[in-house]
């Protein structure tokens, strides 16, 4: 049930946002399910002229039911923030992860490296991995892939327990209050 740890970090950057920036996030409706249900990933604060946004597990690109003129991402990242300035900047990329083993490490560190690369980014971004994994379980060559990732500007790493500077890894207020 991985999908629970992702929403539980959306959700927390999603009312960090509205508290911090004193908005209220609405859902835009992309589709409806064949319940009548309204299906969307994306929160925006104003439907008219927004400035944030809100996107969980789902691949920004050009869509016609959401006319915001997003820039196009390569990957359906588990969630991403934007701000919009003179059009819209990645302000925090997050990976999410309940379990994993080093070659999914190694494959949400490359994506976090493309977005860094090849995304518009805004000022005090954020790229960070977050991993459900206790650290008695991580193994030395998943410890040195978060080590080598977190001495790049701007990338952050969370983990259970305490910090532990040898890792690099942060806690999630600090990030947020980071970006936002």
């Amino acid at each position: 049930m991985g999908f629970i740890s992702e929403y539980l970090i959306f959700e927390t950057i999603k009312q960090y946002v509205c508290k911090k920036k004193r908005v209220s996030f609405l859902a835009i409706e992309r589709t409806r399910t064949s319940k009548g249900l309204i299906e969307s990933n994306y929160f925006v604060d104003s439907l008219v002229n927004p400035c944030f946004l809100i996107c969980q597990g789902l691949r920004i690109r050009k869509n016609e039911s959401v006319k915001l003129d997003l820039p196009n991402t390569r990957y359906a990242h588990d969630i991403v923030y934007l701000v919009k300035e003179d059009g819209w900047f990645v302000k925090a990329i997050f990976e999410v992860k309940s379990f994993y083993d080093r070659p999914g490490l190694e494959k949400d560190i490359s994506r976090l490296i493309f977005a860094e690369n090849n995304y518009p980014l805004a000022d005090n971004s954020a790229l960070v991995f977050v991993g459900f994994k206790s650290r008695e379980d991580i193994t030395s060559k998943e410890k040195e892939l978060m080590k080598v990732f977190t001495k790049g500007k701007n990338h952050f790493c969370i983990l259970p327990g305490e910090k532990d500077p040898e890792l690099g890894n942060s806690k999630l207020e600090e990030i947020l209050a980071y970006v936002i």
